[in-house]
């Protein structure tokens, strides 16, 4: 079953996060700038793994999105996104430090 009806929601109809940030899982996935690799098989945890250097041909999306069911709507959440190609569902995400506005 997918959340929301597969259908994207107005941003802001809920509350933020603890950042401020709105709609973070399941609305669009978030479009990430790093490329997208298996993760390694390994027992330890990893911290922000950023994925190889050089151009794997796929970047990672997170956050998951309206057509998906509700547990893959987190930011654990990642899959490969082409970006070569139009993506349903997928956004960026443009944070503005705080106390700052863009104008």
């Amino acid at each position: 079953a997918t959340n929301s009806l597969s259908l994207t929601q107005t941003v802001g109809q809920k509350k933020p996060n603890a950042f401020g940030l709105y709609d973070m899982h399941g609305n669009v996935a978030e479009y990430c700038l790093d490329w997208h690799v298996a993760y390694p098989e390994s027992p330890d945890p990893l911290v922000d793994p950023k994925g190889p250097e050089a151009d794997s041909g796929n970047r990672v999306g997170r956050g998951g999105d309206c057509t998906l069911p509700a547990a893959q709507c987190r930011s654990a959440w990642r899959e490969s996104k082409s970006y070569w190609q139009d993506i349903a569902y997928t956004g960026l995400r443009l944070v503005c430090p705080v106390g700052e506005t863009w104008e």
